[in-house]
């Protein structure tokens, strides 16, 4: 079985949103002002563990907003390809500038 994926645009973008980590591990971005919601794909191990390590951090003592960068492609939701993350800070969406 084959999974079509469609690129939305070819170039890079920068998502910024609160992130969420299922039960399984899939970090899922909603994304600030608009609130659409991004999985964020496939990353090696040692990001992947940084990224949900510092989320998860972060999440005890407030609200965390994450920015990363990669190709939005959509599938059965829309997905950040090769993504790379910005950061990982505490705030909200209206103190953030992107």
């Amino acid at each position: 079985m084959f999974l079509s994926l469609k690129a939305i645009a070819s170039e890079q973008q920068t998502i910024l949103g609160f992130p969420s980590i299922d039960n399984i591990g899939i970090i899922t971005i909603s994304e600030c002002n608009t609130g659409k919601e991004y999985k964020v794909g496939t990353m090696a191990s040692n990001p992947y563990f940084h990224f949900s390590n510092k989320i998860i951090e972060l999440s005890k003592s407030g609200s965390v907003l994450v920015k990363v960068r990669g190709v939005v492609v959509a599938s059965e939701n829309l997905e950040i390809a090769q993504p790379k993350v910005i950061s990982v800070l505490q705030g909200e969406c209206s103190e953030a500038s992107t």
